[in-house]
């Protein structure tokens, strides 16, 4: 069950569901849900800097998304 529910937020995520989307997986500690989080981020800069994405997002959050090479 687990997996499929990380498997759905995943298909849901977009700069408008992502911040609350990394909030579900460090509550639940999804490790799989953040990789993924991070990696959408990264893939999408403008789209998450048009909508003042990254001001919302943890420290943790922003090293983590620098960390994926594009």
């Amino acid at each position: 069950m687990r997996l499929l529910i990380e498997d759905e937020l995943i298909s849901n995520l977009d700069a408008s569901t992502i911040k609350d989307i990394l909030d579900v997986a460090y509550h639940y500690n999804l490790t799989t849900l953040k990789q993924e989080c991070w990696r959408y981020a990264a893939h999408n800069k403008s789209e998450m800097s048009k909508y003042g994405i990254f001001k919302q997002l943890s420290e943790e959050d922003i090293q983590s998304i620098k960390q994926i090479d594009c």
